[in-house]
């Protein structure tokens, strides 16, 4: 099996590994609660089939014997107690332990995602979409041991039952062949309700996003700015329509079949009473013979949707288990390669950052998005990376970040290669603020703080990020100032605007007092072309913390005219090095840097 791609249907080993995770993860929820659920479960199945046999312990009795009716009366009466008591107390375990084995799984779950060292499983399909299932089906697990538990107790019900009916008379047993018509019935009408719930997948995830955006402020705004109300709707039905319509169809074609199974289970059954009534008429069996026969004939097709039903949930938590398997060997596997390099990274530049013929690839696809690149990165210095969209910016930013390996080629650092680098010590010593920023919905200290956790309660610290991000306006702007709660969904939280929240963002960036090397990756698409030539100085000003470990300011823009303080600016274009210099140097040059800065400058004229 592919590490990048999980089992849709395990084989038998991958089952009963997904089986023994689902198990430890249920002792490890709620030992003493799982142990009793183990108990109370199998004896609420078979506790009607002794019932039956108490019954007919109390028909048979001797009528004129106190001791005989009165013991034959407590056994039927143990019987319903254990059969009601056991139930009652497994209704609340299988809550209880349900709910303990789901906060387990998101606990690992959330656990194993962060501790991937890289990125690549969000920027990968094949791997996101198998984690983004994984994340949506993980509260299956919680009913795993359930699930389980009513197989084994079904089959074990079911092999009482069987013998229980011999003892009566092993004609009895033919039973189970008019049964099963109605247990591969089950499977194919299982079959087919799959098939048509992963044919409507993508309509109901749609579906479901129309129902998502209806709520979502930007959509609200936008569907009423331009009238897409109706259009809206009319989508959202014709994919309503065509997911009951599938479903629908599938749902009949299931349920007449099983009605034909049904149908064929009815004959049987009324043959078995036939055959015991006859017997009993000829003073071969007893009248408790028939109520014990009636009783368990009838449970026989209960017992045959329970083993379909069964299987089929332990199949489905079985899938989940599998994913669950695959995620961690996954970050076995990745936290392996990432634990490979132990060397710490330098106190202080003295050498620079160096790329040497580096190449890179994302996995998966084979557009090569950087080639051949060859750079120095003085320490101390600010350095300007330019170059229009998709011109391979971001892709070099992930690579100095070690997020990924490149495909070819090395990345150096005072010498030593970034590969050979433990990833984790690397990144603590780096940070930055990048376009895509998130949008934490915390207190504003918090916010900022989270840049640099271990001094996320150091106020001055905060206040100089706040300084150094050029956000002061925006915290000041709050009633509570770094108290504030942030997001208008929370109660007194504050609604920012997008340039407020990358002005927190910028600020977040700043938190880490002096990294090796500091990346602003278009951290201000959501201002202005002044505002960014403003925060750009200030970054430059700030640069000189920095460049007191011979760290490396990283400014990244699309916009040319943002970066001339810069001591060294980059042109990519295509993946590519096209001209390295100073802006005076490129202007001069008059090559691409000079083209395209005349162009930008032209539209703002």
């Amino acid at each position: 099996m592919s590490e990048a791609a999980a089992p849709k249907s395990p084989w038998l080993p991958d089952s009963v590994r997904a089986l023994k995770l689902i198990l430890v993860l249920a002792f490890r929820a709620d030992l003493v609660g799982t142990i009793l659920l183990c108990l109370s479960l199998p004896l609420s199945y078979v506790s009607p089939a002794f019932g039956a046999l108490a019954v007919k312990a109390l028909i048979e009795s001797d009528i004129d014997s106190a001791s005989s009716v009165a013991w034959a009366a407590t056994l039927a009466g143990l019987a319903a107690a254990a059969a009601f008591g056991s139930m009652q107390l497994s209704v609340y375990l299988i809550h209880v332990v349900g709910k303990k084995i789901d906060l387990v799984v998101q606990r690992q779950l959330t656990e194993m995602l962060a501790g991937l060292p890289g990125i690549e499983h969000f920027e990968r399909p094949d791997v996101f979409n198998q984690i983004q299932v994984l994340r949506k089906e993980s509260g299956i697990i919680g009913v795993g041991i359930t699930a389980t538990l009513s197989l084994f107790g079904t089959v074990f019900q079911a092999v009482i039952a069987c013998v229980l009916l011999a003892a009566q008379t092993p004609l009895l047993l033919l039973l189970l062949l008019f049964a099963l018509p109605s247990f591969v019935i089950g499977g194919i009408s299982n079959r087919w309700i799959r098939v048509a719930q992963e044919e409507t997948a993508e309509s109901d995830r749609l579906l479901h996003r129309f129902v998502a955006m209806a709520g979502e402020m930007p959509v609200a705004r936008e569907a009423r700015l331009f009238r897409l109300g109706t259009e809206l709707r009319d989508r959202r039905r014709r994919l309503a329509n065509h997911v009951d319509q599938t479903q629908g169809r599938a749902l009949t074609r299931s349920t007449l079949l099983s009605a034909g199974g049904d149908l064929v289970f009815a004959v049987g059954y009324l043959g078995a009473v036939a055959l015991v009534v006859a017997r009993t008429l000829a003073g071969e069996l007893t009248v408790g013979d028939v109520i014990v026969t009636l009783v368990l004939a009838g449970q026989t097709q209960g017992f045959v949707s329970g083993l379909v039903n069964g299987v089929r949930d332990v199949a489905s938590v079985c899938i989940v288990g599998a994913k669950m398997e695959w995620l961690s060997r996954y970050r076995r596997t990745q936290a392996r390669d990432a634990d490979t390099p132990t060397a710490e990274p330098p106190r202080r530049l003295t050498e620079g950052i160096r790329l040497d013929k580096v190449s890179f690839t994302y996995p998966g696809t084979s557009k090569e998005v950087l080639s051949d690149v060859s750079l120095v990165f003085e320490p101390g210095t600010v350095v300007g990376l330019v170059g229009e969209n998709g011109a391979g910016k971001t892709s070099l930013v992930k690579l100095l970040l070690g997020l990924y390996q490149p495909t070819s080629g090395r990345v150096q650092v005072d010498g030593q290669d970034l590969s050979g680098i433990d990833p984790e010590a690397w990144r603590r010593r780096t940070s930055g603020a990048f376009q895509d920023f998130c949008r934490p919905e915390f207190r504003a200290r918090e916010c900022i703080g989270m840049g640099d956790v271990e001094r996320m309660d150091d106020e001055d610290a905060v206040l100089t990020a706040v300084r150094r991000g050029t956000a002061e306006h925006v915290i000041a702007g709050l009633a509570h100032g770094l108290d504030a709660q942030l997001g208008s969904s929370w109660k007194a939280g504050v609604d920012l605007s997008g340039g407020e929240w990358q002005r927190l963002s910028l600020a977040r960036g700043q938190m880490r007092r002096t990294p090796l090397l500091l990346v602003m990756d278009e951290p201000t698409a959501s201002l202005d072309t002044e505002a960014e030539h403003q925060i750009f100085l200030t970054f430059a000003s700030a640069a000189k913390d920095v460049a007191e470990v011979g760290g490396i300011t990283l400014l990244i823009t699309h916009r040319f005219s943002s970066v001339q303080m810069a001591d060294q600016i980059v042109v990519l274009d295509e993946g590519r090095v096209r001209e390295v210099g100073t802006h005076h140097e490129l202007v001069r040059r008059n090559g691409l840097y000079a083209e395209l800065f005349d162009l930008q400058a032209e539209a703002y004229r």
